[in-house]
């Protein structure tokens, strides 16, 4: 990943656990490779912070073990961000634990779809902050439950604050 240049597909053909997170700052496709189901190691992340130029990374199929995937923008210009067909489980006794967690503080269009979330805590957060601009929010199709019997907080919590022109739509 961190060889790859602006708008390259990183295909991944493994199936044991990678025992690493993953960094994105630029813009990439993350994905398995034909006939593999990559899976992130226990604690490992998937951590997409985007800043300015504007960027576009989707996340597509990965299993994280017992980790999260966190998406943070910032900057003037809009990003694109998609995490779709993960799945995501998130262990943590905290109630205050996340499974996907998005903080959008710039210009944005953040599509959570498809993914199969498990966490005690928040499975899919999403939070603006401070800025100004459009940002639009679809969530479509995404499996939610706790981990633990008696752990929960909230199954999907939008967290909407800042000058921005919010657009969500929440679907299945």
């Amino acid at each position: 990943i961190t060889g790859a240049t602006e708008g390259d597909v990183v295909q991944l053909a493994t199936n044991g656990p990678i025992d690493e997170s993953i960094s994105i700052d630029k813009s990439l496709t993350i994905e398995p490779a034909s006939g593999f189901t990559p899976q992130l190691a226990a604690t490992r992340i998937i951590d997409v912070s985007l800043s300015d130029p504007a960027r576009t990374v989707t996340v597509r199929g990965l299993t994280l073990l017992n980790g999260d995937v966190q998406v943070f923008t910032s900057g003037t210009t809009s990003h694109t961000v998609t995490v779709s067909d993960c799945t995501i489980t998130q262990t943590s006794p905290s109630t205050g634990s996340r499974g996907l967690d998005a903080s959008i503080r710039s210009p944005a269009t953040v599509t959570l779809a498809g993914n199969d979330i498990t966490s005690n805590g928040y499975p899919l957060h999403a939070q603006t902050a401070i800025g100004t601009g459009a940002i639009a929010f679809h969530i479509e199709g995404n499996r939610i439950r706790k981990a633990s019997v008696g752990n929960s907080a909230t199954g999907l919590q939008l967290d909407f604050r800042g000058a921005f022109a919010i657009t969500a739509a929440v679907r299945s």
